[in-house]
């Protein structure tokens, strides 16, 4: 995959998660009491973890071609992060 394809995929991804992000935001509003700030902490923690990630994208978007390959490794560690934690969320709060 071309750093190109690459980066395209990963704002693919990150837009996906902005799509779970707002059915999680409907759930937690829905919700009551202890259910409704444990899930808007998560949230909140999930919105941080997605500004990482995009961070991490801007730099392998920016980095040069010898060292896009070195920052691809956090990129894709902060992408399985990101997405383990939308996933246990969306279990969670269903």
């Amino acid at each position: 995959m071309t750093r190109k394809d690459y980066i395209e995929k990963a704002k693919e991804n990150l837009d996906q998660l902005d799509a779970k992000v707002v059915q999680l935001e409907a759930r937690a509003n829905a919700a009551t009491g202890d259910a409704k700030r444990a899930a808007k902490q998560e949230i909140e923690k999930i919105k941080q973890s997605k500004q990482d990630a995009r961070a991490k994208l801007s730099e392998l978007n920016a980095a040069g071609d010898a060292a896009w390959e070195d920052l691809k490794a956090g990129a894709e560690q902060a992408w399985r992060s990101l997405s383990r934690s939308v996933e246990g969320a969306m279990q969670r709060f269903r």
